[in-house]
């Protein structure tokens, strides 16, 4: 991983620049090995948790999002959706899989 960090690192830096680079590692740090949510998230207008997902692209049809609710991929606020026609609350993030995020508005 250290490794790994650092080749990202040097070739953000040759590409852009060193506050660049610093930035990209403080984003995957953040995201990913935290798994914290981002500073920059897609904003949805509130509504039908699955009309929000697939509004989004998170899920590929109204059935899709069903499955993924079902299956546990669907978190609400940090804890997991059990109903894929809840109402979600305004400013709720939902969080889907390991990496995507919205933000109901």
């Amino acid at each position: 991983m250290v490794l790994k960090k650092r080749l990202g690192r040097e070739l953000v830096t040759q590409l852009y620049s060193p506050k660049e680079a610093a930035a990209a590692e403080a984003h995957f740090e953040k995201v990913f090995q935290k798994r914290e949510v981002p500073e920059q998230v897609a904003e949805v207008p509130s509504g039908e948790l699955m009309d929000m997902l697939v509004a989004q692209g998170l899920a590929k049809s109204r059935n899709d999002a069903r499955r993924l609710v079902a299956q546990g991929a669907v978190d609400v606020d940090g804890q997991k959706a059990t109903d894929a026609h809840m109402v979600v609350p305004k400013n709720s993030i939902i969080k889907v899989g390991k990496r995507g995020y919205i933000k109901a508005t």
